[in-house]
């Protein structure tokens, strides 16, 4: 079992391919139309510099100790299609701070734009791309907020950290993207090789029982074309009993030509893995497999300890490959929570989820039907009394609580505050007894 954070590298079945365009908005050969500004006690200064291709911009900033911004800029007229994607290479150096592409219209007044904040600037050339939903209203009076293009473009660094640096831009574009579906499309596949009727498309049959099956070992490729340029937030990858992978890399592509990497596993162990690759897109997937599990490496747990285990062979076996939202790997929180959702209750950290119990100790632990509002938090050794009892009795909880306990109601189902306490907890509530009266009484959490 693997669960990865997807290296965030990526920038982002069968439907007709539609024809994608890409215009050159400004190449930087000639910085003539840029000029460089910055706010008060912030210098900036512009000059040409070799980038990823040809010429590029550089923007050099010094913030002097204090807050503000410092910024490129030109006028620029577009207009944007339906669905298109704003793509620019990017690299620089200095202390994190807030990246900002803003878009303004003729009047100057209304501003759309594509805010980074805490951004880290990469040492290597690094393609930036903003998807059409990235594009977000920042201010302006007019009623109309739909972005439809912009007269002047800005490139600006804005004080996080402050400090001095630069930044590289290059090859700024639009690209025209056809429409998304409603409802994606199966994916079609393809291998290097098959044992037999094992086909590559069985991996995405969304069946449990049947399994692509490679039919020999060492490196061996599955192709994904997902039928038009696709936004996901990760994988989804469960092997065959026996059959994984332990080192193989995830491979994306728009044009099945230029290949980037956006997730590499190393040390697989069978079972499920889970791969994040935030804000990630491509047309095109492909699986490098490099190494499959050798018979001493034992085997891994089918799900989240739902498998068996099963002599490992020097083949591939898929029964699985799912391509998974954006929301699944919009962060670290997203991330766990969809990969715990996904497991057997106790194999991921005890705090991401709690169950909770209205208890009357009068009445030796028993849970009333009141629902009560949280009043404080504390951590006594009472709590786990209360919870024993609880569990003695059989009790089900009353409901599942997440976020800090003090903040949320046991009919509430956020994530717990990765930061907080773990292990059982006893808290002070409120509740409205048959009567109708107030009654103060205790709460007793326990992880699941």
């Amino acid at each position: 079992m693997r669960v990865l954070f997807g290296l965030v590298v990526a920038l982002v079945c069968s439907v007709p391919a539609q024809a994608q365009s890409s215009r050159a908005l400004d190449t930087f050969e000639d910085l003539t139309a840029w000029s460089a500004d910055a706010s008060t006690d912030v210098t900036s200064t512009l000059s040409s510099v070799p980038g990823h291709r040809g010429d590029a911009l550089r923007l050099d900033y010094d913030f002097n100790g204090r807050s503000g911004y410092a910024f490129a800029a030109r006028d620029l007229s577009f207009e944007v299609p339906e669905n298109y994607e704003i793509s620019f290479w990017v690299r620089g150096t200095g202390p994190t701070n807030t990246f900002e592409v803003k878009f303004t219209d003729a009047s100057g007044e209304n501003v759309h734009w594509r805010q980074t904040t805490r951004y880290a600037f990469p040492d290597g050339w690094t393609l930036f791309t903003i998807k059409k939903r990235q594009v977000a209203w920042a201010w302006g009076p007019k009623p109309d907020r739909t972005f439809r293009g912009a007269e002047r473009v800005e490139f600006v660094v804005t004080a996080g950290e402050g400090g001095r640096g630069f930044i590289e831009i290059d090859d700024l574009s639009l690209r025209t993207l056809p429409p998304e579906p409603s409802v994606p499309p199966r994916p079609l596949v393809e291998a290097t090789s098959a044992a037999g009727n094992a086909v590559a498309a069985l991996s995405v049959d969304e069946d449990p029982l049947t399994a692509w099956v490679s039919a020999e070992g060492g490196e061996q490729a599955l192709t994904l074309d997902l039928g038009y340029e696709r936004e996901f937030g990760g994988l989804t990858l469960r092997w065959a009993i026996g059959q994984a992978a332990s080192r193989y890399r995830v491979m994306a592509s728009s044009d099945r030509r230029q290949w980037r990497e956006i997730a590499r596993v190393t040390d697989g162990d069978g079972g499920t893995d889970w791969l994040m690759t935030t804000e990630a897109s491509a047309r095109w997937l492909r699986l490098d497999l490099q190494q499959p599990l050798r018979p001493r490496d034992g085997s891994g747990q089918m799900g989240a300890g739902l498998g068996t285990s099963g002599p490992a062979q020097s083949v591939y076996g898929l029964t699985d490959l799912r391509v998974e939202p954006l929301a699944f790997g919009k962060d670290a929180t997203a991330f766990l929570t969809a990969v715990a959702g996904q497991s057997r209750r106790g194999h991921y950290p005890r705090g991401i989820r709690w169950r909770a119990a209205l208890l009357d100790p009068g009445r030796g632990g028993r849970r009333r039907r009141e629902r009560p509002h949280l009043r404080g938090r504390g951590h006594r050794a009472e709590a786990r009394r209360a919870v024993d009892r609880a569990v003695r009795a059989g009790q089900r909880p009353a409901g599942r609580l997440g976020g800090r306990p003090d903040r949320a109601g046991p009919d509430r189902g956020r994530p717990a505050d990765p930061g907080g306490e773990l292990g059982p907890r006893r808290l002070d509530a409120e509740g409205h007894g048959d009567g109708g009266g107030s009654t103060r009484r205790g709460i007793a959490l326990w992880p699941v």
